[in-house]
């Protein structure tokens, strides 16, 4: 049976001709509307009932560039798409609009941002882990104007943005946040030797690839965990996004932050020693113990600059190295504050005046005493290792990464093979600032959208979302009559397609 036909036949004495197209159209027309059928006196006192309409959420056509799939959701977000060329600018908007609405009577635009948290809502309700990160790739990727990359497919990129830039994407938790990925796939990115990667008509193209090349990480924390989503996503949640684009020296830098990436980073002793450096003295201690008496002593963390303490600390915790460089020229002058008993004390400054400073380094700095001696049968120690890289990536990214695929993370010879980002690293930092960071948050959840309708009660129409629900159940109904067989649903679809003919009709009349 034919549903246009089924509808003309109920309406074949009301003109125009009645068909599907032409009931979406007028209810599309109402939706589009800026007019509202209450008085100003009315509207301030409503409160709106969402409903809005289902989007059909697929996990493998949303970032397909063509599909009828990526048309909707491009339609749905095309004001969100043109804002903006970045996804902190994108995210920025959607933000702003959500935190702080704008005086807007652009009902197509309000309507956007509510339908998009709604999807998104049910996103993270109705989808298992996997799933949902998989669905939420395409949702990215049509916000990026960009597509989504096939499963199985050559590279770690999860999209490729409308500016051909790889993005990864890792949907988390927001507790503990930490970013883990496989080493050599992430290396393998910079490695093109053929130059195919960067060739959009070959087969293993993935963007801007190579020694050059670069990977953008975006990581989106959601703010409830995905066992208790259905019950948090009642209320309000929300999912925070952060980005850092990996290079040759961000890659070098973020693998340094986490003493869990030491064993990635050794490289082979057959490479050698790097040019001659200074023995390291491990009895360094230019302070002689009756001056170091003298000091402030400090609290026991060695983070009372100037003090004994951090001068303990800096010997007993850095290598000599870097401890010689910290202490180089140090003098030990007044305190300018005496102690509780109006003695004076006397404080450790450097050449400049500068009370001497015991730092927490990153946990994978190799100037730390204990990491830098790290090291795995075969393999160099860890602060060599690291010292011949900064050499190479000085000289050229190429070189960097030449050297990098001979590290035992990349063989995994050494028990090690994932990365891990700490969350430390990019909490705390913005992307427009420090060039990763935090973008920009959007709120999700059933609360979420209810709030934002009822900021604009004085402008959306009740009568939009009652034809939405008419729309939904409509669809179920012509469902249950051609799928299940049930006549008296068939009925009842005309009687509902009525009903939204009949309201919209009576809406179009207004408005003449």
């Amino acid at each position: 049976m034919n549903w246009d036909s089924a509808i003309n036949k109920h309406f074949k004495n009301k003109p125009p001709k009645m068909n599907f197209d032409l009931l979406m159209e007028m209810v599309a027309e109402v939706m589009d509307s800026g007019a509202t059928l209450l008085s100003e006196a009315e509207a301030t006192q409503k409160e709106i009932v969402v409903k809005t309409p289902v989007i059909r959420i697929s996990e493998k056509m949303w970032g397909k560039e063509g599909s009828s799939d990526r048309e909707i959701i491009q339609q749905l977000l095309g004001k969100i798409v043109s804002r903006g060329n970045t996804l902190t600018e994108k995210i920025k908007s959607i933000s702003d609009f959500l935190e702080s609405p704008p005086q807007t009577e652009d009902i197509s635009e309000i309507l956007t941002n509510i339908i998009l948290l709604d999807t998104l809502t049910n996103i993270m309700v109705h989808f298992n882990a996997s799933a949902a990160g998989f669905t939420f790739e395409g949702f990215l990727s049509a916000l990026l104007d960009g597509f989504q990359v096939p499963a199985g497919t050559a590279g770690i990129q999860d999209l490729i943005d409308g500016d051909e830039n790889p993005v990864s994407l890792k949907l988390l938790t927001d507790k503990p946040g930490n970013v883990h990925g496989s080493y050599r796939d992430l290396v393998d990115h910079f490695i093109d030797p053929g130059g195919l990667k960067q060739d959009r008509e070959s087969g293993q193209f993935v963007g801007q690839a190579g020694g050059e090349g670069k990977m953008t990480y975006v990581v989106a924390l959601k703010s409830f965990r995905e066992k208790e989503a259905a019950q948090a996503l009642a209320g309000t949640e929300y999912i925070r996004f952060y980005q850092f684009d990996f290079t040759a020296q961000t890659f070098f830098e973020s693998l340094m932050s986490d003493k869990k990436n030491v064993k990635l980073l050794l490289l082979p002793q057959d490479m050698g020693q790097p040019p001659e450096q200074e023995t390291q003295d491990e009895t360094y201690n230019p302070i002689p113990d009756d001056v170091l008496k003298t000091l402030v002593a400090g609290r026991n963390n060695g983070y009372d600059p100037g003090t004994a303490w951090a001068y303990r600390a800096i010997l007993q915790n850095y290598d000599s190295e870097y401890a010689m460089e910290i202490l180089a020229d140090a003098n030990v002058v007044p305190h300018p504050d005496p102690d509780k008993n109006k003695k004076q004390k006397m404080m450790l400054v450097n050449p400049d005046g500068e009370p001497i400073t015991y730092k927490k380094l990153p946990t994978g700095d190799s100037r730390w005493k204990k990491v830098g001696k790290q090291t795995y049968q075969g393999y160099l120690d860890y602060k060599t290792s690291v010292n011949i890289l900064r050499d190479a990536l000085a000289e050229s990214p190429e070189k960097f990464w030449g050297l990098i695929a001979r590290t035992s993370g990349y063989e995994g010879n050494a028990g090690e093979t994932q990365f891990n980002i700490h969350a430390n690293y990019y909490r705390g930092k913005f992307y427009d600032q420090n060039g990763f960071g935090y973008v920009g948050q959007i709120s999700v959840g059933r609360g979420a959208v209810n709030d934002l309708a009822q900021k604009y009660a004085s402008i959306l129409n009740q009568q939009i979302f009652d034809l939405f629900e008419k729309v939904e159940t409509l669809s179920n109904q012509i469902n249950a009559y051609f799928v299940a067989g049930d006549k008296s649903q068939g009925i009842a679809a005309a009687q509902t397609a009525k009903q939204i003919s009949a309201e919209t009709e009576e809406y179009m009349d207004t408005e003449k």
